[in-house]
């Protein structure tokens, strides 16, 4: 009986190291996955920047108003998605914790970590996004009046 019951602890210890590695591979793909969707979206506001930083040209089919609108829509677009992967990686990092021993929980929190650091990178990217943006705003408003 004592065998049966050293048996099944092993199995169910076994079970358990399944499944957190399966947790932990699934969080880092999904992370990743997140910050791609987030990159490829600051990608979109890199592509405007030339145009905003090129300067206010008020024509008569109102194109600076359209871009001021367009470079609105991605910025949102941009922030919530970056917003999603900063609240994602507080939420689920201790998924990924290197201290059980497993060799994929160390290559795990190396994935997280450089996913981290992207996400730093792309946070940087929007606001420096932000700031051009408003510079703009603030030069059509000038322009305006």
């Amino acid at each position: 009986a004592k065998r049966q019951i050293t048996e099944g602890l092993g199995s169910v210890r076994r079970f358990q190291a399944a499944t957190a590695k399966r947790r932990r591979t699934f969080f880092v793909v999904a992370i990743r996955d997140k910050a791609d969707q987030a990159e490829a979206s600051i990608q979109k506001a890199r592509a405007l920047q030339p145009r905003l930083l090129q300067g206010v040209k008020i024509g008569p089919d109102g194109e600076a108003t359209a871009l001021s609108r367009e470079a609105r829509t991605v910025e949102s677009e941009s922030s919530e998605l970056v917003a999603a992967c900063v609240r994602e990686l507080e939420e689920r990092a201790h998924l990924v914790s290197a201290d059980c021993g497993d060799p994929g929980a160390l290559q795990s929190t190396s994935d997280v970590a450089r996913t981290r650091v992207r996400v730093t990178y792309l946070q940087e990217d929007l606001t420096n996004f932000r700031r051009i943006l408003g510079t703009y705003e603030e030069k059509l408003d000038v322009e305006r009046s």
